[in-house]
């Protein structure tokens, strides 16, 4: 499985949350594993939000080094602003949805893994794949 990961999918690999054994399954279940640049920031403010302890930044630096980190052309927050619109998403979902759906264009297959629920139901409604459990 090819999947897109955003940071509601991230964060629960490093801390305990309700949703921590859904994403273990979705990241092994995962050969191709994309991300937006964004989540780098958005993981590493969780980390310090929460005081990560040196195990859990040592378990995000092995998870953000298992990604591959993409970041849409030079010129492409018109294009978002405009997408985004008719979605209505808090504006760092509108990114990661916006990247998912240009990843899409080369790998047709790509699955969105979020625990978001806004952006999943955003998602479902654009005809975009997305992970289930």
């Amino acid at each position: 499985m090819r999947s897109f990961f955003d940071t509601s999918a991230i964060v629960p690999l490093i801390f305990k949350e309700p949703h921590s054994d859904a994403a273990r399954a979705a990241w092994k279940a995962s050969s191709v594993r994309l991300g937006w640049q964004w989540l780098r920031v958005e993981a590493e403010a969780a980390l310090t939000q929460r005081s990560g302890s040196l195990e859990a930044w040592n378990l995000w630096r092995r998870i953000e080094s298992a990604i591959e980190w993409v970041e849409p052309h030079t010129d492409w927050y018109g294009h978002l602003r405009s997408f985004n619109r008719s979605l209505g998403l808090r504006a760092a979902d509108a990114g990661h949805l916006y990247v998912m759906e240009r990843c899409l264009e080369s790998v047709p297959d790509l699955t969105l893994m979020t625990f978001d629920q806004e952006m999943a139901k955003a998602a479902a409604s654009r005809g975009l794949g997305l992970w289930q459990a």
